[in-house]
């Protein structure tokens, strides 16, 4: 039996557990009295230890809350929460040709040649040499080799190559390379002269284009030639994972800044003296033409500059226009044939030639390549044009 106390009168009774749970009346004062109910009870029918098993769930469950809270407290996020990964860096963009920009250096010194032109001599006593007497600079176009330059560059080559004899063409440049005083063309004696030493020394002349890439010699030959514009396509037999983007447009403007890049040294080997040639060989043996430049000719600069204006200058059959780029940066003779890039590493020009104004002022030439992209197309295939 329970004992049930009113609250307010002070008057108990008793009565058994159900009857107390629902309720008696007081005696005294006839309100019905209840049993009050005790908090975390287990059910009627549960045991002790359910009851003790209960509260220690309840015990857990705080303990957990309080560690949760504890070390959101301390750390600032929830142990369910993950960690924060920090944002990948954007990833730049490489551009066909994997040159990024007038500043890629590593790239650049891939795919831009210095090229050379000169022969291989074959000298009567079987001794071999070869000599390099001008140069410029070329750009790789393709993967597959195809490289581009001014024809001034390799033209007296290319006039090498198509003649029988190659001993008489060496005798006339010699002849005329032995001019001394103003420039004049040779007299006939003094090619004479020249021809009967290429005769006496010289069995065999093989004119040759080269390219420089670092401590790489490439043999080239002449793809195509022409003198307006001043272009020229070379191709070598090897293959280049670096090379430079064409520019199909206009891509600068008014004070925008142009690039040209190239070898300004213009290293050139003086080859009017045969005997002297000759002499060499037997003191020093054969060496290749790249044996004869120093590290400074092999190494290329860029120089930086304005764009200007374009310029159209006409061409001998008075149909055609050459477009130049007008612009001021320093170009050198041993920039001839280099690339004119722009800020994203475009080649928008040839580096060509050097004017001065009636201030004596110079203004470089570049010759534009998108007024030449459908000329350009079918001798450089696989070239992109941006």
């Amino acid at each position: 039996m329970i004992k049930l106390t009113c609250a307010h009168c002070g008057g108990s009774t008793l009565a058994n557990p159900r009857s107390a749970r629902q309720g008696a009346p007081c005696p005294k004062c006839g309100r019905i009295i209840r049993l009050a109910p005790l908090p975390f009870a287990a059910p009627e029918s549960g045991t002790g230890t359910q009851r003790l098993l209960l509260l220690a769930g309840v015990a857990v469950l705080v303990t957990a809350t309080l560690g949760i809270g504890a070390y959101v407290a301390f750390h600032g996020r929830s142990v369910a929460e993950p960690p924060v990964e920090p944002a990948p860096a954007p990833q730049k963009i490489v551009p066909p040709g994997g040159i990024l920009g007038p500043s890629d250096s590593e790239s650049i010194q891939q795919a831009l040649p210095l090229v050379a032109a000169g022969v291989h001599l074959v000298l009567k006593d079987g001794r071999e040499t070869e000599w390099a007497f001008s140069t410029g600079t070329g750009f790789v176009v393709t993967p597959m080799g195809h490289v581009l330059t001014n024809a001034h560059v390799v033209k007296e080559v290319h006039q090498g190559t198509k003649v029988s004899d190659a001993r008489d063409w060496l005798g006339r440049l010699l002849a005329r390379w032995s001019v001394s005083g103003p420039p004049r063309e040779p007299t006939d004696e003094e090619i004479e002269e020249q021809l009967a030493l290429v005769r006496k020394y010289v069995d065999q002349v093989h004119p040759r284009v080269w390219l420089f890439l670092g401590k790489e010699q490439l043999d080239a030959r002449i793809e195509s030639l022409s003198e307006e514009p001043d272009l020229a396509v070379l191709k070598c037999s090897r293959r280049f994972e670096k090379f430079f983007r064409l520019a199909s447009r206009r891509t600068v403007q008014a004070t925008a800044n142009v690039w040209p890049v190239g070898f300004p040294i213009l290293a050139s080997t003086p080859l009017n003296d045969l005997e002297q040639i000759r002499k060499n060989v037997q003191q020093s043996g054969a060496r290749t033409a790249l044996a004869r430049f120093s590290p400074d000719e092999l190494q290329y600069t860029t120089t930086k500059g304005v764009f200007s204006r374009l310029r159209k200058v006409a061409q001998a059959d008075g149909r055609t226009d050459t477009v130049y780029i007008v612009h001021d940066a320093k170009i050198r003779p041993g920039n001839s044939g280099g690339p004119l890039l722009d800020d994203e590493g475009r080649v928008i020009g040839i580096n060509t030639l050097v004017t001065q104004d009636a201030e004596r002022e110079g203004y470089s030439h570049s010759i534009s390549l998108p007024e030449l992209r459908e000329r350009l197309r079918p001798l450089v295939p696989g070239a992109v044009w941006d």
